[in-house]
């Protein structure tokens, strides 16, 4: 398969939020649909809230590494490390971010600011094809834990509709490999993910305000993007 049939996945966040389950999910959905998929890690003093990415790469590529510009789609549970990526982004990459702000130890131990949450955006907003984002974090508490915020974000990719894996696999995945008990709460949290996504996407193409600022860190927010000339 060429590469122009791979589509590459960065997810990334911080020590916590559940970045490495999140790719394990996908790498499994993918091989359940028969996708052929390779996936790899990147772990920065995760335990102390470093930061996490991941990579997953469908359609038989051999190498877990996506090179720069070369990502597909980036699923950023946190703002600031989705502005770390923008190297790998380019006018074809959908970024999802979570807009809910984690401030990183290696400030906080500083006693350093964490940057405006609009620059951040406004810096992926430049780099990417299209941006989606929105207040994962309360959907998670909404749906019960702020432990499901993995999946609240795994469910806005399974909304996106070129991605190669179907999102009922993933649900199946999910729902068949998470204890009973936190269950029903992670299944809730992907199907508000999805919603999310769909909302979004449903704005972005009627052109409508939204409804409650991204500066809140509340609601769904949908930036229009830039293309930048080649």
């Amino acid at each position: 398969m060429k590469s122009s049939s791979w589509y590459r996945i960065i997810v990334c966040g911080v020590g916590g939020q559940g970045v490495l389950l999140t790719s394990r999910i996908l790498c499994d959905a993918a091989v359940r649909a028969g996708v052929p998929v390779v996936s790899g890690e990147i772990r920065n003093m995760a335990q102390r809230g470093g930061a996490v990415h991941a990579t997953v790469v469908l359609g038989g590529a051999r190498s877990t590494l996506v090179p720069r510009g070369g990502a597909d789609a980036v699923v950023a549970f946190e703002p600031m490390e989705a502005a770390r990526l923008i190297d790998y982004m380019s006018d074809k990459t959908l970024a999802i971010v979570n807009n809910r702000p984690v401030v990183p130890f290696t400030l906080s131990v500083r006693g350093l600011p964490y940057p405006p949450l609009q620059s951040l955006l406004s810096t992926v907003r430049e780099r990417c094809g299209s941006l989606s984002t929105f207040d994962a974090t309360a959907a998670a508490i909404e749906c019960g834990s702020i432990r499901v915020l993995n999946m609240v974000m795994l469910g806005a990719l399974g909304a996106v509709p070129h991605i190669p894996i179907d999102s009922r696999m993933v649900e199946k995945v999910i729902e068949e490999s998470t204890p009973g008990a936190t269950r029903a709460r992670n299944l809730a949290a992907f199907r508000a993910g999805t919603d999310l996504a769909r909302a979004d996407r449903h704005r972005g193409a009627a052109g409508a305000p939204n409804a409650r600022s991204s500066d809140s860190h509340a609601g769904a927010h949908v930036l229009p993007t830039r293309r930048r000339s080649q």
